[in-house]
């Protein structure tokens, strides 16, 4: 077993890591290119690794390290930090995926090599380690006496039975699919209003992406619990995720040319996911209505590609989500000391 820990602002891709990525279907985020731009945001480190069992590449694990102050990116080594394991920009799931042919033990053990390989190369300042985004099948890959298990905030998913939007609408109760049906006339209606979606948004500027990023920033800002630090993601990261052709991308823009909001679908032959969605508060001049329109636009995209079983709404906001037809899918965090990490008991 071993544990290949890169700095992406500086090392190349490791060897391995995009067949890694395309043999297990992971989505955009977990893509190289995408968490190097992530790494430059000015509060938080990346460090992410390419797990390998007998010389095989099996697994990635991705954490973000954290000051314990406020306001810059830490000094690892240098001051008291924190490994927050979760990949930047995603709320579907843990912040490692191993292999489909990796046992449940030996996923065990390479993530406590992988406990063990952090703390050295954070040295003696890093107080351990938080393990974000679980379900109850997740939970024994990294779970101990030592550990403290907390419940996070829901996530949903939600089986792909219908071929429209429409027929989606119909599973829905009365009240919530007509007044969907009504906030849909209404923004059609809008005439000053531009709707764009479409896949690897090569029309967006860095101009754009800096619009998306602050709208971003001040959306997550609005949403983050305690338990959740909030890492600010750079101009960049938006620019390589919103262009790729798997990441889908709907923009709502004035005509004059503001951006108001926008929103991504993390595309999957099979297994699509909901990505970001950021906009304007309605008391900043802002548009109400466009959330719930763009799950209509966004279904309307599911249904219309063809061989689509689940779509995952990811972490937050689950009664909004549950009315549209998500089930409930529990979710877990695990704290772990410096002195319980790298430990199998």
């Amino acid at each position: 077993m071993g544990v290949e820990l890169v700095d992406p602002l500086s090392d190349p891709e490791p060897s391995g890591w995009r067949d890694l990525h395309r043999d297990e279907g992971l989505t955009a985020p977990w893509s190289y290119d995408v968490i190097r731009e992530a790494a430059g945001s000015a509060r938080a480190g990346v460090l992410p690794a390419l797990l390998h069992d007998d010389g095989r590449p099996c697994g990635i694990a991705i954490g973000l390290y954290l000051g314990l102050g406020r306001g810059r990116r830490p000094r690892p080594r240098r001051e008291p930090v924190l490994l927050d394991v979760r990949v930047p920009g995603y709320s579907h799931g843990p912040g490692w995926h191993f292999a489909s042919w990796v046992p449940l033990e030996r996923r065990r053990l390479l993530l406590r090599d992988y406990e063990r390989a952090v703390l050295a190369w954070l040295g003696k300042g890093c107080a351990g380690l938080v393990y974000r985004g679980m379900t109850a099948a997740d939970l024994p890959v990294v779970a101990r006496r030592a550990a403290f298990t907390q419940a996070a905030a829901t996530s949903g998913s939600m089986p792909v039975t219908w071929s429209s939007a429409e027929e989606w609408l119909g599973s829905l109760r009365a009240s919530r699919r007509k007044d969907l049906r009504r906030q849909r006339r209404i923004v059609a209606r809008s005439e000053d209003l531009e709707v764009e979606i479409g896949a690897g948004r090569a029309d967006l500027g860095p101009e754009e992406h800096a619009e998306m990023a602050r709208l971003h920033d001040d959306h997550e800002l609005r949403l983050k619990s305690m338990w959740e630090p909030h890492v600010p993601l750079p101009a960049s990261y938006f620019a390589a995720l919103h262009g790729r052709p798997d990441v889908v991308t709907a923009t709502y823009r004035e005509r004059q040319g503001r951006l108001l909001a926008f929103g991504a679908l993390l595309d999957h032959p099979t297994h699509p996911k909901l990505g970001s969605w950021a906009a304007v508060d309605p008391g900043e001049g802002g548009r109400k209505h466009l959330y719930f329109y763009h799950y209509l636009r966004l279904i309307d995209h599911v249904a219309g590609s063809g061989g689509r079983r689940e779509l995952s709404a990811g972490q937050g906001m689950f009664e909004v989500k549950g009315s549209l037809g998500f089930q409930p899918v529990p979710m877990w965090r695990v704290v772990v000391p410096r002195w319980a990490a790298g430990r199998t008991a």
